[in-house]
């Protein structure tokens, strides 16, 4: 994909994929900035934005993380996983009510596996929110 984004850099789909290889090969730092270029280049690309949120986790910018997470609940208020996310990076930087606020908001959709749910119900617990 580092050939096609030399052929195309305004390519955000090509961004993209270049994020995602980089990745699964362990490179965050290549995979943040191709997932920046994408979000830049197709700001109302939902996965370009949920993407760079966990690069970003991944190199431990995770206030950067949480308005990746924002902005795709911006787009998509439904994107539970983003919700999780967001919940969990809350729950990392002490921020208890907003980490409840979150985990509410993703239980209240979540039909998928249960360890998300459990994990989110758990912190809920030890909130007191």
């Amino acid at each position: 994909y580092e050939r096609a984004v030399e052929l195309g850099p305004e390519y955000a789909e090509a961004w993209s994929n270049l994020g995602l290889t980089a990745r699964r090969k362990g490179q965050s730092g290549l995979a943040v900035e191709a997932f920046e270029r994408a979000a830049d280049l197709a700001p109302g690309n939902v996965e370009a934005h949920y993407n760079l949120g966990v690069a970003l986790e991944t190199e431990g910018r995770t206030s950067q993380a949480v308005e990746a997470y924002r902005r795709v609940l911006e787009l998509q208020p439904d994107r539970l996983e983003a919700l999780l996310n967001l919940g969990n990076r809350y729950w990392g930087q002490g921020r208890t009510e907003a980490a409840a606020s979150a985990y509410r908001q993703f239980l209240a959709g979540w039909r998928g596996a249960p360890e998300p749910a459990m994990l989110a119900r758990y912190r809920l617990a030890q909130s007191g929110y």
